[in-house]
């Protein structure tokens, strides 16, 4: 796991780590439904404290990055962002889609 965490920055530790595991999820380190390591791991790994994974795993959540099972290790989820872009269109395409015709027309004003 490469995540830099800087003692000396202005950004909580928490964020730090939140932006890195992010990061992994966005390349692919983490793919959906892989499981993240555990509080032990991040501990152990990054020198940081519990306090700091567990506000660093609870950002993420709320982001929609994983899913916190308390049985389990925390789960990887897709971004909610990846899955609302790809039903975005354009106005158009949704009214060509629904059977309308779509056309420009330009009027000329009569003075």
């Amino acid at each position: 796991m490469k995540i830099q965490i800087d003692r000396e920055s202005h950004l909580p530790l928490y964020i730090q780590l939140s932006n890195g595991l992010r990061e992994l999820i966005r390349n692919n380190t983490y793919r959906e439904n892989d499981v993240f390591p555990t509080e032990n791991q991040l501990i152990e790994e990054l020198g940081v404290s519990r306090t700091t994974v567990r506000e660093a795993i609870k950002s993420l959540e709320k982001q929609g990055y994983i899913k916190e099972n308390p049985r389990k290790r925390d789960i990887c989820f897709k971004s909610k962002i990846a899955e609302v872009l790809p039903r975005l269109c354009s106005f158009s395409k949704l009214m060509k889609d629904n059977g309308f015709d779509i056309r420009s027309e330009f009027w000329k004003s009569i003075e």
